[in-house]
């Protein structure tokens, strides 16, 4: 069986080089009953960003949220619950990590991030950002609706190991995961925030391609007494509001 699936994985990757538009990858699942199940996934053509050139292959591994995502140098991949969380534990509880966000107001445990993870809906994509070569586990990084009506979405990032600060994997991240959003899921709008401090993270999202549409004043407490604004970005989705306007 396994000679026949790296068969059939060849004929799709030398068929699918030869096509045009979206392209077909097939992803293989044996399973003990020596039955085989294929899923379909799209492989986008075309990033949001010029500038990045390289194509990604999004592996569905089932039928729910569950899948692999590349990029140039990295791995994006589904978090679930039964994954060892160590590292995911550490960083929402280490001061330095978590001081721009909002999860620094609440004490993790194993069991509630466990909890966490299982209670998120189907409408949110919660993916560990691991090194490709030395399959490092770095961050992670959160898409989900705000708004099916309004094909709308927010995302959310945090590169918790301290190593991999200021070395352009963020921005990384949210190049693939908005490419992902905007070609798969063909979200119309993006929405991004960042602590007025934050400076890394805005940066981060800049250079993915994210405009700056707001600034609210005054608006989280840091510290004690200490108050200072957010801001808020947005990244749309260019085929779509071309489709729109025709």
């Amino acid at each position: 069986m396994k000679l026949i699936a790296q068969f059939t994985e060849k004929l799709v990757l030398r068929f699918s080089k030869k096509t045009r538009g979206f392209w077909l990858f097939l992803e293989k699942n044996i399973h003990n009953t020596w039955t085989q199940k294929i899923y379909i996934a799209k492989v986008i053509r075309k990033p949001f960003r010029k500038s990045q050139r390289f194509k990604k292959k999004i592996r569905i591994l089932s039928n729910k949220n569950i899948f692999e995502l590349p990029t140039k140098r990295l791995m994006l991949r589904t978090i679930k619950q039964d994954m060892r969380l160590d590292e995911y534990l550490d960083w929402l509880n280490n001061p330095l990590v978590n001081r721009f966000l909002e999860t620094r107001f609440k004490k993790y445990t194993e069991t509630s991030l466990r909890s966490y993870i299982a209670n998120l809906s189907e409408d949110t994509y919660l993916l560990g950002i691991y090194t490709a070569k030395e399959a490092t586990h770095i961050g992670n990084i959160k898409l989900e609706y705000t708004s099916k009506f309004h094909n709308t979405a927010s995302i959310g990032l945090m590169i918790g190991n301290q190593k991999y600060w200021g070395k352009g994997f963020g921005t990384e991240s949210i190049i693939g995961v908005t490419n992902f959003a905007f070609n798969r899921l063909m979200i119309r709008k993006i929405c991004a925030g960042c602590y007025e401090k934050n400076i890394a993270s805005k940066k981060a999202f800049e250079k993915a391609g994210y405009k700056i549409e707001g600034f609210l004043e005054s608006q989280v407490k840091v510290g004690e007494s200490q108050i200072e604004g957010v801001w808020q970005l947005g990244c749309h989705n260019q085929n779509q509001i071309a489709s729109s306007d025709e």
